[in-house]
């Protein structure tokens, strides 16, 4: 009989590792889908300010006030942010 209690015993502390590890994983993932969220929020955000950029820039551009340099240049940092949102 005795046994059978401490066997018992066991098993709900075992239990209660189980599961205060299942709910550390669970916070930990959490955490990391909000860090991930974040981050694709800031590149999205990164994106739709280049593109604005670019569009500001060839605005410039067709009134004479920008270099086709600086088209270029507001091109490639609308394809480099782009690319990092992938």
């Amino acid at each position: 009989m005795r046994q059978a209690i401490l066997q018992r015993k066991q098993a709900q502390l075992e239990l209660l590792t189980a599961q205060r590890q299942l709910q550390a994983n669970l916070n930990t993932s959490y955490l990391e889908a909000q860090t991930a969220r974040t981050q694709l929020d800031s590149l999205r955000s990164s994106v739709d300010l280049s593109v604005e950029s670019l569009r500001l820039t060839l605005l410039r551009y067709q009134g004479g006030e920008a270099t086709a340099l600086e088209v270029v240049d507001a091109q490639t940092t609308a394809v480099a942010s782009a690319q990092r949102l992938r």
